[in-house]
């Protein structure tokens, strides 16, 4: 397994806006994971133009570390938007083989790539980092979040018809050939609720879908990107999704 793990061509794709304070840390870690454990990996910063800097310090980076790239983009346009472009740019430049998703926060523990991964390599097309099965869970959320985030899946799951436990995670792994499967044009969302649009359509084309458990910690630097607005999309595209679905 570990010599067929080294062979895998991987790229990390992590959206950023404003968290210059977490990603170099959050670069460094995945680095760490990926020479311990023989990864064959690329990060992918997909960056909208944050005022903080975000992107001239991962550009630093990259002049030092090879696998380090910057996709820069003339504004905030969503995570759903930033995924479709990463992934292309992953895919077609990068020839990646396996497709990570990634938050810059800190949240995403670095350490569970390898059990991401290794799924992908058992035969799964997509793997979900999940909070809400056996070995998963959350550190640091108040009450209002863990309710958020539960409402969410439940909508996920009863009117898109999302079947896994945790549709709305961001920490997982996809094969690029699912990717080039379903295509990206494919998909409309282009906020949060891309998350459980991909799992719809993955789903509906009969692709192989799995969890691994992982510990998701709230970030501690910075703020969330979670707005009201952001929470009625999704609400409103997961309504969308489920006309589709009947």
């Amino acid at each position: 397994m570990a010599e067929i793990l080294r062979s895998q061509k991987i790229c990390v794709v992590i959206p950023t806006y404003n968290e210059r304070e977490n990603i170099a840390s959050t670069i460094n870690k995945i680095l760490k994971v990926a020479d311990e454990n023989g990864l064959n990996l690329n990060i992918l910063v997909v960056d909208d133009n944050s005022p903080d800097g975000t992107g001239d310090l991962v550009e630093e980076i990259s002049k030092k570390e090879p696998r380090v790239h910057l996709l820069r983009r003339p504004g905030k346009s969503g995570l759903g938007s930033a995924y479709r472009d990463g992934f292309n740019l992953a895919i077609e430049k990068l020839d990646a083989e396996i497709l990570v998703e990634m938050d810059a926060d800190g949240s995403h523990n670095p350490e569970h790539l390898p059990a991401l991964i290794g799924k992908i390599l058992d035969g799964y097309d997509v793997v979900v980092g999940s909070r809400y099965i056996a070995g998963g869970g959350i550190a640091g959320w108040g009450i209002k979040r863990k309710i958020i985030s539960r409402v969410a899946n439940w909508l996920a799951k009863n009117i898109c018809g999302v079947k896994v436990n945790d549709a709305t995670s961001g920490y997982r792994a996809i094969r690029a050939e699912t990717v080039r499967k379903i295509g990206l044009s494919s998909i409309s969302a282009s906020g949060f609720s891309f998350q459980v649009e991909f799992l719809f359509l993955a789903e509906k084309a009969g692709f192989r879908i799995g969890e691994a458990p992982i510990m998701f910690v709230d970030r501690v630097k910075a703020k969330s990107k979670l707005t009201f607005r952001e929470i009625l999309d999704f609400a409103v595209q997961c309504l969308k999704i489920g006309l589709k679905r009947l």
